[in-house]
């Protein structure tokens, strides 16, 4: 992003980044569709617990 900083001559990298990217609706909601659900049965415990997760 500082490439694109310098090259759009802007003051500052927020700058940037708020008028170069953002998210759509639907990048969200596939991000979103990507997370385990909260209300799943949680399945072999002691296995997450060892992995740390």
């Amino acid at each position: 992003m500082a490439v694109a900083k310098s090259l759009a001559r802007h003051s500052g990298l927020v700058l940037t980044m708020d008028h170069y990217t953002h998210t759509l609706i639907g990048d969200e909601r596939a991000a979103l569709d990507r997370l385990p659900s909260i209300n799943a049965p949680r399945a072999n415990v002691a296995a997450l617990a060892a992995t740390g997760t």
